[in-house]
C-alpha cells in the first residue's frame, strides 16, 4: 500500500547492521579527484577514481579512501552493472545512478521509486552494504546532508557505536525501515539513512516515501543534488566478493 508510519521501538538486529556506517567517516572529503571518462567501452573494469556517462540518464563514479587492494565498477549500458573487489585495508564506495540533480526535497514527485534485482557471491571478510544513496545539497560541503536507504548487506561488520542517533522507523514497500541520523559536526556533514530490518535482493523502493519521514523527524528543507545505487564496503577490514545488479532503475524524482 506504500503507507508509512513513524514508530519508537527499536530493532536489535539492524541496528547492530547500522553501526558499521559510523566507521565510514568522511569518504567523501578524503577521495582522490575523479577523472572523467569520455570514452568508456562497456564491461570495462574501473580501478580508479573516476566518472563516466552510463546510457542517456546516469552517471557511474568510483571512490576509493587509501585503499589496499582492488575494488572495480563495470556498468553495462543503463540496465546493469558489476562490482569486484579484494581489499586488505581500508575502503571504498561505487555508485551508478542520477547525477546534477536539484529538486527541492519537498517538491520530489510522492511517487517517486527505484527498482532493482541483485546478487552476492564469493564473500569474505567485513562485506559491506548496498541501496539507494545520495546527497542533499553540494557532496562533501558542511551543509550537505549525505543519504542512505539501505535494502541489502553482506559480511561480518565491525561496530561502532558512537555519535548516532536512532529517529524513529517508517513501514513500507513492505517491510519496516530503522531511521538514524548522524548530525552535523563542525565541517562534517550531517547523515539520513533508512535500514530495512529484512534485507533483500530485489524489488521496489518508494524513496519519495522515505524522505517525506525524514521530513517529518527533522531533515531541513534542502534539496536533492544525487540519487545512485551503491555499495559501500566495510571500512578499515579486509573483505571480498563481488555484487551484481541485474537491473537497476531510478524513477525521476520531478513530476
Amino acid at each position: 500500500m506504500n503507507q508509512y508510519t513513524l514508530k519508537k521501538n527499536t530493532s536489535k538486529y539492524l541496528f547492530a547492521f547500522y553501526l558499521v556506517f559510523c566507521s565510514c567517516l568522511g569518504l567523501h572529503t578524503y577521495a582522490q579527484k575523479s577523472d572523467t571518462l569520455h570514452n568508456y567501452e562497456s564491461g570495462t573494469k574501473i580501478n580508479k577514481t573516476a566518472y563516466w556517462q552510463v546510457g542517456k540518464d546516469y552517471h557511474a563514479e568510483t571512490w576509493f579512501g587509501n585503499i589496499i587492494g582492488e575494488a572495480s565498477l563495470a556498468t553495462y549500458g543503463s540496465k546493469s552493472f558489476q562490482i569486484d573487489w579484494n581489499l586488505t585495508q581500508y575502503g571504498f564506495l561505487h555508485e551508478v545512478g542520477l547525477y546534477e540533480l536539484n529538486v527541492p526535497v519537498d517538491s520530489v514527485n510522492p511517487k517517486a521509486k527505484g527498482k532493482y534485482k541483485h546478487s552476492f557471491k564469493n564473500i569474505t571478510g567485513a562485506g559491506g552494504y548496498t541501496g539507494l544513496y545520495g546527497w542533499f545539497g553540494k557532496p562533501g560541503t558542511p551543509e550537505s546532508i549525505e543519504l542512505y536507504i539501505n535494502e541489502n548487506w553482506v559480511g561480518n561488520p565491525s561496530i561502532n557505536t558512537n555519535d548516532l542517533v536512532k529517529k524513529g522507523t517508517i513501514t513500507v514497500d513492505g517491510a519496516t525501515y530503522d531511521i538514524y541520523t548522524r548530525p552535523r559536526n563542525g565541517k562534517k556533514f550531517a547523515q539520513w539513512w533508512s535500514n530495512r530490518t529484512s534485507p533483500r535482493t530485489k524489488g521496489t523502493i518508494s524513496y519519495a516515501k522515505h524522505f517525506q519521514a525524514w521530513r517529518k523527524l527533522g531533515l531541513p528543507a534542502i534539496n536533492l543534488t544525487r540519487l545512485t545505487y551503491a555499495f559501500e564496503c566495510t571500512w578499515g577490514a579486509p573483505t571480498g566478493g563481488s555484487l551484481k545488479y541485474h537491473y537497476f532503475k531510478i524513477g525521476k524524482p520531478t513530476l
